[in-house]
């Protein structure tokens, strides 16, 4: 068995290294939100919305081919700041598709749909090269600055009693 050591040790070492470059591996990571939208009731017959889906590649590395998908075609749509874009219908014009070739990493853009004959739903979003993940934009409460400072301050002291209690328990253990 000791023939073989060094080399199971050696090949130990080479899956442990290939599955730690895997897991941190420049890849695009797209996150997806509505920051607001807007329904204007104008009469029975006539309303006009206004949706807005802020979309951002997080990622290390530039997201391909991103596609989104939504289930009818808007009146208008604009996406700030200016970037290439094509749109398409699919299924018989039941299907809506705009059409991203590059987004570079931590890059964004807005995409604003306005309508007035149907309301757009939330599109779906496809990317050929990264992970797609919604991300929740809501309001968020902000603190004084002295209950965040105090909150640090407890944080970092919780953390050294942790540390001060596991040298002690393992000073305790080797004496025994």
């Amino acid at each position: 068995m000791d023939i073989f050591c060094k080399e199971i040790i050696s090949l130990l070492f080479s899956i442990i290294t290939f599955i730690i470059l895997k897991r941190f591996e420049a890849k695009p990571s797209i996150i997806f939100g509505s920051p607001y939208n807007s329904l204007f009731n104008i009469d029975k017959n006539l309303k006009f919305q206004i949706n807005t889906i802020f979309i951002s590649n997080v990622g290390n590395k530039g997201a391909e081919d991103i596609q989104l998908f939504f289930g009818a075609k808007p009146d208008f749509i604009t996406i700030s700041p200016q970037i290439d874009y094509t749109t398409k219908t699919i299924d018989n014009k039941e299907t809506f598709c705009v059409h991203i070739p590059f987004l570079s990493a931590k890059d964004s853009f807005l995409l604003q749909i306005f309508s007035w004959k149907s309301a757009p739903e939330y599109p779906n979003i496809k990317c050929k090269n990264g992970k797609i993940r919604r991300f929740p934009i809501e309001p968020q409460p902000v603190y004084p600055k002295i209950f965040t400072f105090i909150g640090a301050i407890l944080s970092i002291l919780g953390f050294a009693l942790l540390i001060y209690f596991l040298l002690s328990l393992i000073i305790l253990l080797l004496n025994k």
